[in-house]
């Protein structure tokens, strides 16, 4: 009976563990965002920029898996290349400073990728 007991408080716990990481990533990216200070100007731009990235992050297992291998590492390889070219995108609509930060919001959301996608 207890080791059934222990078993619930483990699965529990674990759970709790994982959705505490999820807010943690998104408190974090959320906070390169208001950093990045987008300025209305900016806004409509970046969006769209973002979006794309999204939307192609978002793709990135069921592209790589197509072709076999590590999956984990050629997702990870993706992700780096697909965060490279959003901020090559970003650099004619952002300052450097705010370049800075969108670079930290893009790794923060790649790791979350590959954590939720249960890569890492």
């Amino acid at each position: 009976m207890l080791a059934i007991a222990l078993g619930v408080a483990q699965v529990g716990w674990a759970a709790e563990v994982a959705a505490t990481a999820e807010r943690s990533y998104e408190e974090r990216m959320r906070l390169q965002l208001e950093l990045a200070a987008v300025t209305p100007a900016q806004y409509d731009a970046f969006r769209e920029v973002l979006r794309d990235y999204h939307q192609a992050r978002n793709g990135a297992t069921r592209r790589v898996s197509r072709q076999g291998g590590d999956i984990p590492t050629r997702v990870a390889r993706d992700l780096r290349r697909l965060a490279s070219r959003t901020l090559k995108d970003l650099g004619e609509v952002l300052e450097p400073e705010q370049l800075e930060h969108i670079e930290s919001y893009l790794e923060l959301a790649n790791e979350q990728y590959m954590t939720q996608a249960g890569l890492r």
